[in-house]
């Protein structure tokens, strides 16, 4: 075998690597929501493939389909009121005259935010959630996730109309277009690629979200998916079949999102990489 293969085959399994590892848990997740509880235990490969735990999932947990809804309205309500904040704010930022202070103060304030982890503001969170009777709601997931994602979103977006040649908007309002048509008409429709790049990371990091809501709900009112799974693990027993099962659903919205609005999605990641 020549060189030159053995380094290509080498390079390959390079790049296999990485994915294996990446799909071994999901793939494991799969199988295990489709085995009968005594082939989980017994860790057998040879097994016979079942629908229960999925069945089970929907007809004898009522609140399941209860915590799954909450998940998704919460995660979209989350990433619209998200987007509509940043993409205001950035167009702002980066097309009207703002104080050079005021603006790093605002861009240091969204990097520590990002760098904080959400167990360190919980607290904080809940006690100030507290005082305004807002525990075990929707509307304050949906605040809180807003206010978490407001700092990537906003840096992606700011840089985004950074890199939008100001000729474009100089030549609309020459040809007499107002400030809102001009955004509404010009640059919004510009921002769909990175606006569904954003949208999807809003989501999925609302959806995936579980130390906020198991500290900020307690009743199947609020209280979402992420919170559902954890609960399948009880004193006595866990109930590994179900709780594979309800992982699996919980991954199929994100997944959807994101093979179809792949195109758009890489054209907003690549975006960023345009200098100005």
């Amino acid at each position: 075998m020549k060189m030159e293969k053995k380094v290509e085959y080498l390079y390959h399994l390079v790049l296999i690597l990485p994915v294996i590892l990446a799909l071994t848990p999901i793939v494991w997740t799969f199988l295990t929501s489709i085995k009968y509880f005594k082939d989980i235990v017994s860790n057998r490969f040879a097994f016979t493939p079942t629908v229960y735990n999925y069945v089970n999932l929907f007809t004898e947990d009522d609140k399941f389909i209860k915590m799954f809804t909450n998940s998704v309205i919460v995660s979209l309500l989350a990433t619209l009121v998200c987007l509509a904040i940043t993409t205001l704010a950035s167009y702002s930022l980066s097309r009207f005259k703002w104080n050079k202070t005021f603006v790093r103060i605002l861009f240091g304030w969204t990097i520590a935010i990002e760098s904080m982890p959400a167990i360190a503001i919980v607290i904080p969170i809940f006690m100030a959630a507290n005082t305004f009777n807002l525990i075990d709601t929707k509307g304050l997931l949906v605040l809180v996730y807003s206010f978490l994602n407001l700092p990537f979103t906003l840096m992606l977006m700011y840089s985004f109309f950074r890199q939008v040649p100001k000729e474009i908007e100089e030549s609309a309002l020459i040809d007499g277009a107002r400030e809102w048509t001009l955004f509404l008409k010009i640059m919004f429709p510009l921002t769909k690629p990175i606006l569904l790049t954003a949208a999807l990371f809003t989501f999925i990091l609302s959806w995936k979200d579980f130390i906020m809501a198991l500290n900020l709900t307690s009743t199947p009112k609020a209280m979402t998916l992420n919170v559902k799974i954890s609960a399948f693990i009880q004193s006595y027993s866990i109930q590994y079949g179900n709780m594979a099962a309800a992982a699996v659903i919980g991954a199929i919205p994100g997944l959807l999102f994101a093979i179809f609005a792949q195109k758009y999605i890489v054209a907003g990641i690549l975006s960023g990489a345009i200098k100005e």
